[in-house]
Formats: structure tokens, sequence, C-alpha cells
């Protein structure tokens, strides 16, 4: 049997994920890849953190007021998640999270919470 590769760089091998009811499931990228994709997110976090942006309790689209800080999502507006420029970040609360992700014009419109 040959060995299972990486889907993304086409080079390292894969490790077996799990095994159920004798049959082998393998992952998808390699231990090299994961890495990488984990290094580059902790680097995005790592920048966000030396911006020395405070994600508000108001949302900057609706003004909705949040109880908890799940409910306020940082929004990149270029969607780029290194560029951490003051004019690019918003804070959003994650129903106008959702619908500036599904539609980018809208973004540019504001709107009223009816609360």
């Amino acid at each position: 049997m040959t060995e299972k590769t990486c889907t993304k760089c086409n080079k390292h091998p894969v490790t077996v994920n799990y095994v159920r009811k004798g049959k082998v499931y393998y992952r998808k990228f390699c231990y090299y890849c994961i890495k990488e994709k984990k290094q580059n997110k902790d680097q995005a976090v790592q920048l966000l953190k030396k911006s020395g942006y405070k994600k508000k309790t108001v949302c900057d689209r609706c003004g909705f007021i949040s109880k908890t800080s799940e409910q306020i999502k940082i929004h990149f507006r270029d969607g780029n998640n290194y560029n951490v420029s003051l004019n690019n970040l918003r804070s959003y609360c994650v129903n106008c999270f959702v619908e500036v992700k599904s539609n980018p014009a809208a973004d540019k419109r504001s709107i009223l919470a009816d609360y």
C-alpha cells in the first residue's frame, strides 16, 4: 500500500488520524503544513495585540451593546488579517459580522438596531 501524502504540499506523508471499525482514516495535512498554519494564525493575533486595538463593547455598525465579549468580533475591512492599522479595524456584533462577511457591500451602509 502506498503512503498517503499531504494535500497541500504533496511532499510529506500524513499520519493516521483514527481507526474506526478496522478502517484507517488519515489526516489531510502533514505535520509541517499544520505547524505553518498555526504559526501564521498566532502571528496575526500578535500583530493585533501590538497595534493596541481594543475590542469595543458597542457595535460600530448598529450600536448594539454587548453583555459578553463573545458577542463582538473584530472585522478587518480589507479582509487582510495582517493589516492592523486602526482605520482598517472595526468592532461588529455577531449579526453585523455575518452580514458583512456574506455581503461585503453591506459594510458601506449603516443600519439601525431594532431591539
